[in-house]
């Protein structure tokens, strides 16, 4: 069951507020007759949503309070009041309240306004556990995404290059890609990246230079990024080979060996 305070200096409106509450099913766990009394009821109680009367007593109105509410303790409000002047509907509007409902009221309206911010209520704690779950895979990949603009401009860079390669973020985005690349694969590389915004998706592996100034063999796949019909950069994700490169790198050299060795010992025996 959804929990709702009632904030409201008029006690007969605040007592119909909570009897018609009550009646639709909701817990109404407090009722407040000033702003500041609203935030002292509202930190203890921690209510799903706030009907917040906008002209009350004391030093704090209905938005002032409702300010503190959202920045503090994220909670909904949906402002109930009789006033409709445009100083305080911009200064409401600026806190994006739920729902702005005017007195006198029906109960059908508040019914309406409740259940659809309820619902967005819903939908936001949804979107914000998609975006955690999306932000925690980002940052428990190894590979690094990015994306550079057509200019050659780095535009996003995962936190994964900081455990990579040693850059933070910030200190990659807007400068060139190229800056980053061994000058012996540089020519290459360009030509790759005018090819991926032509769509031709082949996957690259060169030379990066570190942080600490050393050189990793990354491999790289990445794909044109679309505005309309325009391209207007690329996506990409890096992934740093040089393990595996050097693994190979040492078991071409020992089968170089091998057979440099087989090759003496066939001609010290048929010679």
């Amino acid at each position: 069951m959804y929990k709702i305070m009632i904030v409201d200096d008029e006690v007969v409106i605040a007592t119909q507020l909570e009897e018609t509450l009550t009646a639709m099913g909701y817990d109404v766990v407090g009722t407040a007759a000033s702003g500041e009394q609203a935030i002292e009821m509202a930190k203890e109680l921690c209510p799903d949503l706030v009907l917040m009367d906008i002209v009350m007593p004391g030093e704090l109105d209905g938005i002032d309070a409702a300010r503190i509410l959202k920045d503090e303790c994220h909670i909904p409000i949906l402002f109930v009041t009789a006033y409709t002047g445009y100083d305080l509907i911009d200064r409401a509007k600026d806190l994006r309240p739920t729902a702005y409902i005017i007195k006198p009221f029906q109960g059908s309206q508040i019914r309406a306004s409740i259940e659809i911010a309820l619902r967005n209520i819903e939908l936001e704690t949804e979107l914000a556990a998609s975006e955690e779950k999306y932000r925690e895979l980002v940052e428990n990949i190894n590979d690094v995404l990015y994306s550079i603009d057509v200019k050659g401009l780095i535009t996003y860079v995962s936190p994964q290059s900081k455990r990579a390669f040693g850059y933070t973020p910030s200190e990659l985005i807007g400068t060139d890609y190229l800056r980053l690349i061994h000058r012996d694969d540089r020519e290459a590389i360009g030509r790759r990246f005018q090819d991926v915004l032509q769509g031709r998706l082949l996957p690259s592996e060169y030379r990066l230079r570190a942080k600490d100034g050393a050189y990793r063999w990354v491999r790289t796949s990445s794909r044109p990024i679309l505005s309309g019909s325009e391209v207007v950069g690329l996506n990409g994700v890096l992934t740093d080979i040089t393990e595996s490169r050097n693994a190979q790198e040492k078991l071409n050299q020992s089968k170089h060996l091998l057979e440099k060795t087989l090759a003496s010992l066939f001609d010290a025996v048929f010679i």
